[in-house]
């Protein structure tokens, strides 16, 4: 992810227009935002998302987490800046 790409999150566009969009884990799994919310007691904005894989369990996080760095002291080896990235995946018919 781009620095661009993270300011634009962080201002809006992730409310916006990225939803139902496919994010990858810095561990390398696949996620489909499905919604941001906000949470009941703390008015916090979060995200909810559904994992592409095995039972596809649906899961929330807060938004400031879901858009962080990772912890290089952690992960030292993890190539991705965030710990998640959105992903372009282009269309196989074309479109």
């Amino acid at each position: 992810m781009t620095a661009r790409s993270y300011r634009f999150l962080l201002t809006g566009g992730f409310y916006a227009g990225n939803s139902d969009r496919v994010y990858r884990h810095f561990k390398g799994d696949y996620y489909l935002v499905e919604a941001v919310a906000r949470d009941s007691e703390t008015e916090q904005p979060v995200v909810i998302y559904r994992k592409l894989y095995a039972d596809g369990g649906l899961w929330i996080r807060p938004l400031s987490m879901f858009l962080s760095r990772v912890d290089r002291e952690k992960y030292p080896d993890v190539q991705q800046e965030y710990r998640f990235e959105l992903q372009e995946i282009a269309s196989v018919a074309g479109h």
